[in-house]
């Protein structure tokens, strides 16, 4: 089901769900004080530019994908009921009002990214902010692994086992996580000022990075 918005604002909310076996293509310009979609995919078609004053809900068949990655998006607060690979891109900040992803998770911001509700992910959740912070200190977040990006603060909390995987920088880094705390082969984490790693589950939550001959770890205090 392809829907087609023109510049005009929507007085008030606005509900979008496909039926059965249908995906949901938002083209052109959707700006509202909120917005549900639901559908068995969801994406702004590469040229759809969602503007949302409110909370945007999206809610996708476990098997197929969320795709909201125009730069000019500007989506305020977004809830991912539940989706496959979810892709989230927002000109300004963006607060995650909670996200399941049976697949993977990438978030990035022209502002600071932040959370009102857990984040659930079960292969990689990636984060970059061009101009702001990462706060996703909610102790119920899980991901399968870990990559963030930017020159601001990152302070990130997991349940379990943290992992990074990628290329993840910071301008500081706060890693707070009920596991063990690790990198995958060929990781770097390069962070300006000072790096915390706390693992609440003593004494077998080990703290092991930089163990791979392929990674970079640099820490400035």
């Amino acid at each position: 089901v392809s829907l087609e918005s023109r510049t005009d604002a929507f007085a008030s909310g606005v509900t979008v769900q496909a039926g059965a076996d249908y995906s949901a293509h938002l083209y052109g310009t959707w700006d509202a004080s909120s917005l549900t979609v639901t559908g068995y995919g969801i994406d702004d078609g590469e040229s759809g530019n969602i503007i949302v004053t409110g909370k945007t809900t999206l809610t996708s068949d476990s098997g197929h994908d969320i795709t909201l990655d125009n730069a000019n998006n500007n989506v305020n607060s977004v809830k991912v009921v539940s989706g496959q690979f979810v892709n989230l891109r927002d000109t300004n900040g963006i607060t995650l009002d909670g996200v399941t992803a049976a697949g993977s998770l990438s978030v990035y911001a022209g502002g600071n990214i932040d959370q009102t509700d857990t984040l659930s992910v079960a292969s990689n959740a990636s984060f970059k902010s061009t101009g702001g912070d990462i706060t996703l200190t909610y102790s119920g977040n899980q991901f399968g692994n870990l990559t963030f990006y930017g020159s601001g603060a990152v302070a990130i909390s997991e349940t379990g086992d943290t992992d990074f995987d990628g290329i993840n920088k910071a301008g500081s880094l706060q890693i707070v996580s009920s596991g063990e705390i690790k990198d995958d082969n060929g990781t770097t984490i390069d962070v300006a000022g000072n790096a915390s790693f706390t693992s609440t589950n003593s004494p077998s939550g080990h703290i092991t990075l930089g163990d791979y001959g392929a990674d970079v770890t640099n820490f400035g205090s």
